[in-house]
C-alpha cells in the first residue's frame, strides 16, 4: 500500500525503497525457515530428547495394553 506523495514528502530515494523491500522479503524468508524448522521438530521450539520420548511412549503403550486387559 502506498500513500500518494509520501515518498516525495519524506525524501526517500528509490534505492532506499528497494533496500527496504529486500529487507522485508529477507525477514519473511527467515520467519518461514524458522517455522519449517519447528515443524520438522514436531512443533517443539526447544530441543527434543528422543530417548526420553521413546521411553515415555513405550510406558504409555504398556499402560494402554494393561487397561485393555483389565476391562
Amino acid at each position: 500500500m502506498e500513500i500518494k506523495g509520501l515518498k516525495e514528502k519524506l525524501g526517500v530515494t528509490d534505492e532506499q525503497l528497494d533496500n527496504l523491500r529486500a529487507l522485508r522479503v529477507q525477514a519473511e524468508m527467515q520467519k518461514a525457515l524458522m517455522m519449517v524448522n519447528i515443524w520438522r521438530r514436531g512443533g517443539n521450539i526447544h530441543g527434543v530428547n528422543e530417548k526420553a520420548t521413546w521411553k515415555r511412549r513405550k510406558k504409555n503403550k504398556a499402560a494402554k495394553k494393561a487397561r485393555r486387559n483389565n476391562r
